[in-house]
């Protein structure tokens, strides 16, 4: 499960995808919504809509997922996150938090959850990210939703991707726009 309100979950859904994992995305925005679906490589939940945590123990016999990746920074998306993976799952925090997070510490020793955070990738990991969008099985250009130039990168690059109901995705900056 990625819980993502930010892009980084699309980019995350794909390889996992590709390499067998069930992956299922909560998103609130219906615009970003619609992309993941049609990448096809992941179920859409809309935490506005359900409970992603029971909706995700129902559709798997009450277990829960094996791993959730937080994408969004929110505390509400942790606090699902882990909920919703099943004893002696894997969190990994990924969403830059801009302000601290209460969990339910109990939780992880209560379901033996292990809860990781991640800063960025290290550079070790480009070969292969480079490689998977070599063949394919990253397909990155199915993300980019605008190309802007730096003149307008408040208005056209962080205004709409900040938005709650922007419908941009991944916004790239060139020399030309």
């Amino acid at each position: 499960m990625i819980r993502e309100k930010c892009p980084g979950g699309r980019l995350l859904a794909s390889p996992a995808a590709s390499l067998g994992a069930q992956v299922f995305v909560s998103e609130p925005n219906p615009a970003r919504q619609a992309l993941i679906r049609s990448l096809g490589v992941a179920e859409v939940l809309d935490p506005g809509a359900t409970d992603v945590a029971a909706d995700l123990r129902d559709r798997l016999d009450g277990v829960g997922v094996d791993a959730a990746i937080e994408c969004s920074g929110h505390e509400r998306a942790l606090q699902t996150a882990l909920a919703s993976v099943r004893s002696a799952g894997r969190v990994a925090q990924t969403g830059l938090h801009t302000r601290p997070a209460a969990i339910d510490a109990m939780l992880l020793a209560q379901r033996d959850l292990t809860l990781v955070g991640t800063w960025c990738y290290p550079v070790t990991d480009f070969p292969r990210i480079a490689g998977l969008i070599a063949s394919g099985r990253l397909p990155v250009e199915n993300i980019v939703t605008a190309k802007i130039a730096m003149a307008d990168i408040v208005e056209r690059g962080f205004q709409p991707l900040l938005s709650p109901t922007g419908d941009q995705v991944k916004v790239l900056v060139t020399a030309r726009g």
